[in-house]
């Protein structure tokens, strides 16, 4: 499986450039992106009834921001799909690290800010005519707002960050570090294209195969972590 792969895995040095992958400049722009939606909020709040009386301001300030916003994330969103990620490892500290994806987890929760703007421009100034209208704005809105802070807590915990290491698999979540030896490895969990974590920046059958790959070849596990051991990986 994993030599008819396009030859895009490299082994790469901790110092080396990971733009796409920094928590820091994530967690910026989440928080950029979070204090540009409160402000939204804040000056639809002030301003709402003289925008919903005016169809230029009223579709160019309260309308069009959420529903770009909405729209740009789906692009971003569709950009960073696992099948469009590289088929590579990182060699660090004695693993193959499969590193966190960090820019698909900050659009995830800039996604929740878009929907959140959404509902708020949907239901937030018109007066209840049903059911729906009176629950939804009052419970979609807190719960947007939980899952905003649910997935910048995965950010900032590195979840999805997967470790091959020779005494097994070391996977980093929202509620810790896990570790796994090799001999209680599923490998319908790990080893399957389907079950890899969005979280993780590579192509789920790249890493589908190496699991399955040290799965079965208990031997080869030793070399893990090793520029040679990846190499003899990248040759299966």
């Amino acid at each position: 499986m994993l030599a008819r792969l396009p030859h895009t895995a490299v082994v790469t040095s901790p110092s080396a450039p990971v733009a796409l992958r920094s928590i820091r400049g994530a967690m910026v722009a989440v928080w950029v992106a979070a204090a540009l939606a409160v402000a939204w909020i804040a000056a639809a709040v002030r301003w709402h009834e003289t925008l919903l009386h005016d169809m230029v301001l009223g579709t160019g300030v309260f309308f069009l921001p959420p529903t770009v916003f909405v729209f740009a994330m789906l692009v971003i969103g569709w950009r960073l799909q696992p099948q469009r990620r590289p088929a590579a490892f990182e060699v660090d500290g004695g693993a193959f690290v499969a590193p966190v994806a960090t820019k698909w987890q900050a659009v995830n929760a800039t996604t929740t800010l878009s929907h959140a703007t959404g509902l708020v421009c949907t239901y937030g100034w018109q007066e209840p005519g049903n059911y729906i209208d009176l629950v939804v704005p009052r419970v979609g809105i807190p719960l947007m707002a939980v899952l905003f802070l649910v997935r910048v807590a995965r950010l900032a915990r590195r979840s999805g960050r997967i470790e091959l290491r020779p005494e097994g698999l070391r996977v980093t979540s929202l509620f810790g570090v896990r570790e796994l030896p090799w001999e209680t490895v599923e490998a319908a969990r790990y080893g399957q294209p389907t079950h890899t974590p969005n979280d993780t920046w590579v192509r789920p059958e790249f890493l589908a195969g190496a699991v399955n790959h040290y799965i079965g070849n208990p031997a080869a596990r030793q070399a893990i972590g090793t520029a040679a051991g990846y190499e003899q990986l990248r040759a299966r």
